[in-house]
C-alpha cells in the first residue's frame, strides 16, 4: 500500500528535485476474473486510485461471449477497420513525497478487437497472421497522428518487441514511446488471440506531470514505477 504519510495525494509545494514517484501496489492487489469464449484470464490489479476532482476511467471487468455483444467502432480510427469491447479499466495516480501531490498517471484498458470487413479470412491463432493483426490495428489506430508543422509521428512503436512464451497461444508485449511532449502517449502494450478473428489488447499508458522538453521529463521524474 501507499505510504499516506510520506506520499499523499496533497499537494502544499512545488516540485523541484527529481522525484520517485509511488502509487498502489500490484503485489497485494485483488485477483480479477474475466471469461473470454470459454477460456477464463486472471491477473491482479488494485482498486481504481485516481486522484480527487480528476477525470479518470474505471470499467469492468466484464467477460467476453460468443455473441461479440457491445462491440463499437474504435475510437480515434478515421477508417473504423477495427471495432473494439471493454473488458477492463482502471486509473492509477502516482504521487511525490512529502506534500508534493500527483505527478504521474497510469491507465489500464483491456478489450476485445476484431476487424471489420476482411477480405479473406485469418487465422490469428496462427502467429504470423497474429503479428500481422497486430501491426495492421497500430496502423490504423495511430498511424495517422503526426505533427502537421514537420510531418514527425507523435508516437514510436512497436519498441522492444518481445513473446510472451509462457501462454497457450502466440502473445506478444511492446512499448510505445511519444515523440513529442504535447502529442502522443507513453504505453506498454499486450496482445494475444482468443479466437480466429479476434484478439485481445491490454495498455498501460502513462503520462509524467512535467513542464519543459520531452528530453526533460525523465530527468525530473523517473518513469520506472509506471513502466514496472
Amino acid at each position: 500500500m501507499r505510504n499516506f504519510i510520506k506520499y499523499p495525494s496533497l499537494k502544499l509545494k512545488p516540485r523541484r528535485d527529481y522525484c520517485v514517484p509511488v502509487g498502489p501496489s500490484f503485489r497485494f492487489a485483488w485477483k480479477r476474473r474475466i471469461y473470454l469464449l470459454g477460456s477464463r484470464l486472471e491477473f491482479r490489479a488494485p482498486g481504481h486510485a485516481s486522484a480527487p476532482n480528476t477525470w479518470s476511467h474505471k470499467a469492468g471487468p466484464v467477460s467476453h461471449s460468443h455473441e461479440g455483444a457491445g462491440f463499437r467502432s474504435c475510437r480515434l480510427m478515421p477508417g473504423e477497420g477495427w471495432e473494439e469491447a471493454p473488458l477492463f479499466g482502471r486509473t492509477w495516480d502516482f504521487y511525490g513525497s512529502w506534500f508534493v501531490g500527483n505527478v504521474a498517471r497510469v491507465s489500464c484498458y483491456g478489450t476485445v478487437l476484431r476487424p471489420k470487413n476482411l477480405e479473406k479470412p485469418l487465422n490469428f491463432l496462427h502467429p504470423r497472421a497474429f503479428e500481422s493483426a497486430v501491426l495492421g490495428y497500430l496502423t490504423a489506430q495511430w498511424g495517422h497522428e503526426v505533427d502537421e508543422d514537420d510531418g514527425t509521428p507523435y508516437q514510436k512503436a512497436p519498441i522492444n518487441w518481445r513473446p510472451v512464451k509462457d501462454m497457450p497461444v502466440p502473445a506478444v508485449i511492446f512499448d510505445i514511446r511519444k515523440t513529442k511532449s504535447l502529442g502522443g502517449s507513453n504505453s506498454r502494450m499486450l496482445f494475444f488471440p482468443i479466437s480466429t478473428d479476434r484478439v485481445v489488447r491490454f495498455s498501460f499508458s502513462f503520462k509524467q506531470y512535467c513542464t519543459g522538453p520531452l528530453e526533460d521529463e525523465d530527468s525530473k521524474s523517473a518513469p520506472s514505477p509506471c513502466w514496472s
